[in-house]
């Protein structure tokens, strides 16, 4: 049909562009959204942002208050307790078989991203600071081999990041992650699984304690 594939190209754009803001907090918890404002925001129909919007409360990011508008949903206790669990599982899943993966490159390539956080952090950029937090707990993963890992590391991503992101504001501190980050990484250069396993989970605690609190 004509103009489905521009539909769905539209329908897409604002779920994405909605949903980003949700994950760095431009549109906070209790954030009320409307069709029309939205649509002309974007440049769209009112029709494919009333499908973005119905997709994203399908996804569990808004709620669809019909002739009011739609309302970011906070998380829950139970949904943040989820996706710190499902952190720790594939992150520690990650570290536990990196055994003779973790090259020189690997390590390379972890400590260049600490250092993008480290940066982020000098000028309390949070939105930079969790990017970096996410390509190094999806390169702590990667290091693994196991390509199913990664994806689902990868599509639970954007759950990961706005837990993470209100972890961080919440908590007000950057430096005690980035030390935790580098003594990560420092323990897989040693060669230290355990140790580094350890750390992550602490960290993550860290996280939870911040969020319940």
């Amino acid at each position: 049909m004509p103009g489905t594939e521009r539909d769905i190209s539209s329908r897409l754009k604002v779920y994405r562009y909605v949903k980003d803001g949700i994950i760095s907090r431009e549109l906070p918890p209790g954030a009320m959204i409307h069709e029309r404002d939205l649509a002309q925001i974007i440049g769209v129909s009112r029709s494919p942002v009333r499908e973005a919007l119905q997709s994203l409360q399908d996804d569990g990011w808004l709620t669809v208050m019909p002739r009011k508008g739609s309302v970011v949903r906070p998380l829950s206790r139970v949904e943040i307790e989820e996706v710190l669990q499902l952190r720790i599982i594939i992150g520690a899943a990650g570290i536990q078989l990196s055994a003779g993966r973790v090259s020189a490159g690997a390590l390379a390539h972890l400590k260049g991203i600490i250092a993008r956080q480290e940066i982020a952090s000098q000028v309390a950029d949070y939105t930079r600071f969790i990017d970096a937090d996410m390509q190094l707990h999806i390169a702590l993963v990667q290091l693994a081999g196991n390509s199913r890992l990664s994806r689902m590391a990868e599509d639970l991503l954007d759950n990961f990041r706005r837990v993470a992101l209100e972890a961080v504001a919440g908590r007000g501190d950057l430096a005690s992650p980035l030390a935790e980050h580098r003594a990560i990484v420092e323990a897989l250069e040693r060669d230290d699984r355990l140790t580094a396993e350890k750390i992550l989970i602490e960290h993550i605690e860290s996280a939870r304690q911040s969020l319940v609190a």
